[in-house]
């Protein structure tokens, strides 16, 4: 099992997976709308370098950006979590490779692998590289999350990079906003499967509003965790008392599998507190995110020291037995890990108040995956994609050369300020429409 897996290029491959966007497309009901203004700025931007940043509210983004690329007759490159590469037996992986991704470990330790084809690939490279800065599905369209520090610093590395070997072309920042809205069908679609989803706790409640049950769901996934799992919740909110089981499972999965992280004493407590006593809710659900991160990550290292088991079980002592046996039980532990991303996910979700369709629909499709582990239609939607002004990295490597934190949190404002700008202004543009 490789720790990091390459981007390998075909632009035969890139062209025939293009190809299939349409069908995916009209299979998930959803309609991909790019301005005109943001194709011509991606035309503008040829043989420059170029990292396209967009907002990831949604777990269709990636079709979103796909068909982007489409639409503008463009192959991009991609950074993506190392996980999605092992979907469908690694086909998946093989197909992402050939379309010009390559994977990130994420968490701690850094993907040092990773790093560095992030850094060549946007000093050396033609293609614009496409990323999402917030790291994970937010499920949030009012706000722009923290960037990951690590992504902009190896940004600001690579347009160092070339500013020593003499080169002054400047490396670009696009700011790029995707903005989702549910047809009317949604709303029927919608509450059918709040009412399948209320049969599985036995509260069936369509008297009340989709917010209200959205609610409810909430409360009774929360209840059942508690009691599956021998924990209790803390916080006043619900954000706060999924991000409280998440840190707790995810601390008692290192600890039991031994890994470097678990030495830290009380570090689901400490956390705990953290997402209890933050002045920021997105921030406190950040820390959490982490540090599931780099347990993933520590687990993911884990197993390449542990396949040295035996395969022969007749053969093999009993030392090689019990790392066989701990080498099983860790990759179900993936399944887990798993699982507490998605409510992670949906903890970010409520964060948000469930005020507009188009946010209760990515609640409701998360707690769908969650409670019966599939998702189903619920209605056409359409995604408008925008683009905000482009940035010059050249303009923050003073800062960057006296500072690297500060500079590192320049950009981080100034994308973010961007991509909300877009989002806020796609918003009004489509609700008067």
């Amino acid at each position: 099992m490789k720790t990091f897996l390459a981007q390998k290029y075909k632009a035969f491959v890139a062209t025939i997976c293009k190809w299939s966007v349409p069908y995916f497309l009209r299979r998930n009901q959803l309609d991909v709308r790019v301005s005109q203004e943001c194709l011509k700025e991606l035309e503008c931007l040829n043989k420059s370098n170029v990292v396209i940043l967009l907002n990831h509210s949604d777990r269709f983004d990636p079709l979103a950006v796909a068909e982007l690329s489409r639409v503008a007759k463009e192959d991009f490159g991609y950074i993506a979590s190392r996980e999605q590469f092992d979907a469908f037996n690694g086909l998946q992986g093989w197909l992402m490779q050939r379309c010009g991704a390559y994977s990130v470990l994420r968490g701690e330790p850094e993907d040092k692998q990773s790093k560095e084809a992030t850094i060549s690939y946007i000093s050396q490279s033609q293609r614009k590289l496409v990323e999402f800065p917030e790291g994970d599905v937010t499920g949030r369209d009012d706000v722009i999350l923290p960037l990951k520090q690590d992504g902009i610093r190896n940004i600001l590395e690579a347009q160092q990079r070339l500013l020593k070997t003499g080169e002054s072309e400047p490396v670009y920042l696009l700011p790029v906003a995707i903005y989702y809205e549910v047809q009317k069908d949604g709303i029927k679609a919608m509450e059918k499967c709040l009412g399948r989803l209320e049969k599985r706790f036995g509260t069936v409640q369509k008297h009340l509003s989709i917010a209200a049950r959205v609610e409810r769901l909430v409360r009774s996934l929360i209840f059942s965790l508690e009691q599956v799992y021998g924990i209790k919740s803390f916080g006043s909110r619900l954000d706060q008392r999924l991000l409280s089981i998440c840190a707790q499972i995810a601390s008692s999965i290192a600890t039991v599998n031994g890994l470097p992280l678990s030495q830290a004493n009380h570090v689901d407590s400490l956390l705990i507190q953290k997402v209890l006593n933050h002045s920021k809710p997105e921030h406190a659900a950040e820390e959490v995110m982490i540090y599931l991160h780099s347990v993933r990550n520590q687990l993911w290292r884990s197993l390449k020291t542990d396949r040295n088991a035996s395969t022969n079980p007749e053969s093999e002592n009993y030392e090689a037995k019990l790392r066989r046996d701990l080498l099983h039980r860790k990759k179900i532990l993936f399944g887990e890990l798993d699982k507490l991303e998605q409510l992670l996910i949906l903890a970010h979700s409520v964060q948000q108040e469930v005020t507009t369709l188009n946010h209760a629909w990515r609640v409701i499709d998360r707690l769908e995956q969650e409670i019966t582990g599939k998702t189903t239609l619920k209605g056409h939607r359409i995604a408008y994609i925008e683009s905000g002004p482009v940035l010059s990295l050249l303009q923050f490597m003073p800062a960057y050369r006296g500072s690297e934190d500060g500079a590192i949190s320049m950009v981080d404002d100034s994308v973010r300020r961007k991509i909300l700008a877009v989002l806020k202004q796609m918003k009004i543009t489509h609700a008067v429409a």
